[in-house]
This record gives C-alpha cells, sequence and structure tokens, in this order.
C-alpha cells in the first residue's frame, strides 16, 4: 500500500537480516510483528457480499493477507464489476493497536482511499487491547480520521466510560463519531451503513462526504440521567454524537429547517468559503425571545501522510469552522475572515461569541494530564451545536469554511469537504420556522 510519503507490505525476515533493520535503520523502517495487523483480525464476513442497497462489505483478512494491500484488491475487485459501489461496511477489526502516535497503515489506507475516490468506509469501534486489558482507544482500523466509526451502545449502559483518560481516536480525535443501541460494534456499523444507503439514495447526485455529514448531523446524545449529568468531554469519550436518526438526516419538520452544500466542495489552504443563511427581520421581530438550537456540521476527507504526527500533519490540507458572533452582520464577519483575518479583534457591541458545546480549544489538567475539553478540529468530522434567542441571531447566521496547511506544501493541494447547518425552535415557543426561513431564503 503506497502512500504520498510511505509504503508498506509485509516480508518475511531472517532473524540477521531484522536485526540490522531495527538497530541500523530505525528511521527509515516502522517494523510491526504478524498478528497487529492481519491475524487477530475479528467480527468479519469471510467473503466479499454487495446487499441491494449498494452497500458492499468488505471480508475478514486471513492470516496470510497483509490488510493494506487487501483492501486495495477488494476495493479494485469491487469496482470493476460493479463502479457504481459508493458504500463499504468494513466489518474486520484488529485485537491491537502498536502505536499511540502514529496511524496505522490499515487505516491510511482507508484514508487514501476516501481522499482520492468519492466512497465512504463504514467502520466500527471495537476496544483495541493493550497488555491483554480493554483501551481507551478504539481499535484499528476505526482510528481511520476519514472513515465514519461507529460504537455499540446497551441499554443497561448509564454510566458510560468516565474512567477513560482520552478521546477513543488517535490525537484528540472523536472516535467513535455515532453509537448505535446493538449487540456489537459490527453489527452497530451494520445498521448505520444501511442508513448511509439509505440517505445515499435520496441524495443521488451528492459527494460521499455530504452522507457522511447528513448522518453525524442527525445524531444527538441518549436522553438519559448519566448524560444529562455529564460534561460534553465525558458524552464524547462514551457515545462520541450520539445515535444518529433517518429521519432527521432525511428532511425537515415544521420547527426545523436544514441548509447543506450542494456538489463537490473543495478548498485550498489559505483559503475561505463563507456561506450566509439570512433571517427575516419579521421573524425576529415578533419572535425575539424564541429559543433556537443551532448545530453544525462540518466533514472532510484530505491525503494522508503516516510519517507526521497529528492531524494537523497527517493530513495534506485540514479545514476548521468559525462562526459570526451573536448580532455580528455579514458583512463585519467576511471583513474579519477575508480582510482583516481570522485573528482580528475589536469585538463590537452586542457581538459575544456563541457557546457552543465543543468547541475548538483543547484544555488538559495540569496535575494528570488528562484531556478535559476536546476541539472539534481534532476530527475531519466536525459538529457542534448552540441555543440561542433569535434576537441574538439577528438577521444573519454565516459560517465561514477555512483551509489550513498540512504537510503538502503545493498551492494546487486542497481538501473536499460538506457543510450542514440547521436551525429548529425548541421549547414551548415552537413555530413554523421552516416556511418562514425558506421563503426568505429561495
Amino acid at each position: 500500500a503506497c502512500l504520498a510519503d510511505s509504503f508498506s507490505c509485509r516480508v518475511r525476515l531472517l532473524g540477521q537480516g531484522l536485526r540490522d533493520l531495527v538497530f541500523n535503520f530505525p528511521y527509515l523502517f516502522e517494523m510491526r510483528a504478524v498478528g497487529t495487523e492481519g491475524d487477530r483480525v475479528t467480527q468479519g464476513r469471510s467473503h466479499l457480499s454487495v446487499a441491494p442497497n449498494g452497500v458492499c462489505t468488505i471480508p475478514c483478512f486471513g492470516s496470510d493477507v497483509f490488510p493494506p494491500t487487501g483492501l486495495d484488491t477488494v476495493i479494485e475487485g469491487c469496482h470493476a464489476l460493479n463502479p457504481g459501489i459508493r458504500v463499504f461496511h468494513h466489518q474486520a477489526t484488529c485485537t491491537r493497536s502498536e502505536s499511540r502516535t502514529q496511524m496505522s497503515a490499515w487505516a491510511a489506507a482507508i484514508d487514501q482511499w476516501m481522499a482520492e475516490q468519492d466512497v465512504l468506509f463504514v467502520l466500527p469501534a471495537n476496544h483495541s487491547e493493550d497488555t491483554g486489558e480493554k483501551s481507551a482507544r478504539v481499535a484499528e482500523p476505526g482510528q481511520s480520521l476519514n472513515g465514519l466509526t461507529v460504537g455499540c451502545w446497551h441499554s443497561g449502559q448509564e454510566e458510560g466510560n468516565s474512567d477513560w483518560e482520552g478521546m477513543g481516536g488517535l490525537w484528540h480525535s472523536v472516535k467513535p463519531e455515532v453509537v448505535i443501541p446493538a449487540a456489537s460494534a459490527a453489527a452497530a456499523s451494520a445498521i448505520v451503513a444501511d442508513m448511509v444507503a439509505a440517505i445515499a439514495q435520496a441524495f443521488r447526485a451528492e459527494r460521499c462526504g455530504l452522507y457522511r455529514a447528513l448522518l453525524v448531523h442527525s445524531a444527538r446524545w441518549l436522553e438519559t440521567e448519566a448524560v444529562s449529568a455529564g460534561s460534553s468531554i465525558h458524552n464524547l469519550r462514551w457515545m462520541g454524537y450520539g445515535q444518529p436518526d433517518l429521519d432527521r438526516a432525511l428532511g425537515n419538520t415544521p420547527s426545523r429547517v436544514t441548509f447543506f452544500t450542494s456538489g463537490e466542495q473543495r478548498i485550498k489552504a489559505r483559503q475561505v468559503h463563507i456561506y450566509q443563511i439570512d433571517f427575516p427581520q419579521s421573524l425576529v421581530t415578533t419572535h425575539p425571545d424564541c429559543v433556537v438550537l443551532i448545530e453544525v456540521t462540518l466533514a472532510y476527507t484530505a491525503r494522508p501522510a503516516r510519517t507526521y504526527q497529528g492531524h494537523n500533519g497527517y493530513l495534506s490540507t485540514w479545514l476548521s469552522w468559525q462562526s459570526n458572533r451573536r448580532r455580528e452582520s455579514a458583512a463585519d464577519f467576511v471583513a474579519r475572515m477575508v480582510g482583516e483575518g481570522e485573528e482580528l479583534e475589536g469585538i463590537q457591541q452586542g457581538q459575544v461569541a456563541y457557546k457552543w458545546a465543543i468547541g475548538t480549544q483543547k484544555r488538559f489538567d495540569p496535575q494528570t494530564g488528562v484531556l478535559r475539553r476536546a476541539s472539534r478540529n481534532a476530527s475531519t468530522l466536525q459538529k457542534d451545536w448552540t441555543q440561542v434567542k433569535l434576537s441574538e441571531i439577528g438577521v444573519a447566521f454565516c459560517v465561514a469554511v477555512i483551509g489550513h496547511e498540512g504537510w503538502e506544501r503545493s498551492p494546487d493541494t486542497d481538501a473536499e469537504y460538506g457543510l450542514v447547518v440547521s436551525f429548529e425552535a425548541i421549547g414551548e415557543t415552537k413555530f413554523t420556522l421552516y416556511e418562514l426561513i425558506v421563503e426568505r431564503t429561495l
């Protein structure tokens, strides 16, 4: 399996040759013993299958197959028979994760496929095992940044996993992104794969990145006592962004309206794409105290490089998003994002930043080093939400998608993304928000 900065393969060496590589060329070769990426894979079928809804289930790899190479063979063979297949359910996982700092070759191969082709991988979020015990980290290849990783949730699981010391993914990325009530992670990921297929059926002309964004955008944290009492970092560790809802992913309600980008959207480093959604002045005047739930989800893919660490080094281009402040006009927001740069201060009266549930700043415990607050920027799937009164939004809500330089220095390097924004009237003052906003924007 070849990436931009490296290649991976499985070889058989004599002891003397292995010793030479380990001691004399540690800066060139990363050595992993057989059994960490191939022999010890679990919960996978032994044959390739394509369901009537177009989901291709990738088989479990045997001990004689190197997973990144096997993945290439399976996908190329599937596309040779049916070029229209875009959703892949990869059931197999590894029981161990050797590296805490670098992406595995298996997960990187998935990231590469999603960056170069319009495909989506749905992966189960099994726990990795360190020294025979379950770890807080998701097993390979579920750590793939571009893939959609799914965990299972049991009805009696009220307390969650509050003893975890970090997010399930590498570099504090949110993994799994969603959870489903099921007997196992493989069963849960199969359900989500079918949900993605339903979204693809409804939006045939759209890109897989939008399917991924819509699926996660529909997710909500489960309504349990543990969730209500828990902090955002606790809930993210336990269930990612929550349980997805297909009806919410596919449609609106009288009190909820959803906007999303259509077609192939690409952005380069040091570029900014700004989206504006107008609110009728009459709506703000008539319902100033109505509480609105604002949800924003950005999903993007970029090419990986395994020799780098951190999401901003591993990806060729990485993205983030920002919104305008409360009562900040679209013109002021554009000037701040484009004209003067995103670091410009000088907040005018009433222009206070929204209080997002997750935010962009990581915080660690100064005593233990444990992550206490996550950053949505650490993932390629960035969802956040807030509740605010209509009078505080003003007459426009704006979102800026911002491109940042990763490992690739070429000015032509870009990343593909899909953006979803929704507004929902909540509480006792629900009203037909959909009609009032759509009439103004059409």
